[in-house]
């Protein structure tokens, strides 16, 4: 039996003179920056929330994509409505990618040049492999996740699509959104709450109180609520058997005991994954 490649993301091939200039006009992240590394980058309604984050790195000319497979096909069709004239392809293609737990190279995009292309993205101390041949090691799929949300790492699912505005699960944080780059669908909405001091969410790595077992109990898109029934925020990931979850909460509202709508009670970690500016 092959080893398993990771079925829950799909690979994109983005290409044509106009590939540049197209994207930079529909994604937060400033794809002219692309150069010997990957980037995260939203891709947003019109109303600023977002429909998908991608994993997004260019070779020469070529620029890929990583998305959800689940939500692969809505938002592809919907990226390729605003082509238009432009001339820009839009394909899916097959690939394996494998995960490794411990880094292979330094760099944290390293193309491996051979009849076939190779690429390594470096994840902290982890790196995904993607290639066209067979998945070199199984992917484990559980323990991906529980390491996404071990380091405040947002998705956006079937369950989270036009769930959040891209800074209320950190990737402004996490080098998902230039400020400084041009117009692009939803750039009034996320700019705003960011100059006009908007933002009341962030993300925040959770754990998991009681005896229940799994943290499938958790689903990703349901409610968080507080003491007195109150809304809060909601799940961004989660992952069986595991004991943190991550989560969209209101950061004014943190110590009023909370749980999810399933009944799993939540306390937010003392030591988060990364600095969340809340200082002021």
């Amino acid at each position: 039996m092959n080893p398993e490649s990771a079925s829950h993301l799909q690979l994109v091939k983005i290409t044509g003179e106009d590939a540049k200039p197209f994207l930079q006009g529909q994604l937060t992240n400033d794809i002219n920056l692309l150069e010997n590394s990957w980037q995260y980058s939203a891709y947003c309604n019109p109303k600023g929330r977002a429909m998908a984050v991608f994993t997004i790195w260019a070779d020469a000319d070529v620029i890929y994509l990583l998305i959800e497979s689940a939500i692969a096909q809505a938002v592809l069709k919907r990226l390729k409505m605003y082509v238009l004239r432009s001339k820009v392809i839009i394909e899916e293609i097959n690939s394996n990618i494998s995960a490794k737990f411990e880094l292979t190279v330094a760099n944290p995009l390293y193309h491996q040049s051979n009849a076939q292309n190779t690429y390594r993205l470096g994840f902290g101390n982890r790196e995904l492999l993607i290639t066209p041949e067979e998945a070199q090691t199984p992917f484990d799929l559980t323990r991906w996740l529980q390491a996404d949300i071990s380091e405040g790492l947002p998705r956006v699912t079937e369950e989270t699509y036009e769930a959040f505005i891209p800074q209320m699960i950190n990737l402004d944080i996490l080098n998902g959104i230039n400020f400084k780059k041009g117009c692009y669908t939803g750039q009034e909405i996320i700019a705003r709450m960011k100059y006009l001091g908007k933002l009341k969410q962030r993300g925040f790595v959770c754990t998991k109180q009681g005896d229940r077992p799994r943290a499938s109990l958790i689903r990703i898109g349901e409610k968080v609520i507080d003491n007195d029934g109150k809304n809060v925020g909601s799940i961004i990931n989660a992952s069986e058997d595991y004991k943190y979850a991550l989560a969209s909460l209101r950061f004014d509202n943190l110590s009023n005991g909370l749980k999810t709508e399933s009944g799993v009670d939540l306390e937010v970690n003392k030591e988060q994954p990364y600095n969340l500016g809340l200082e002021n």
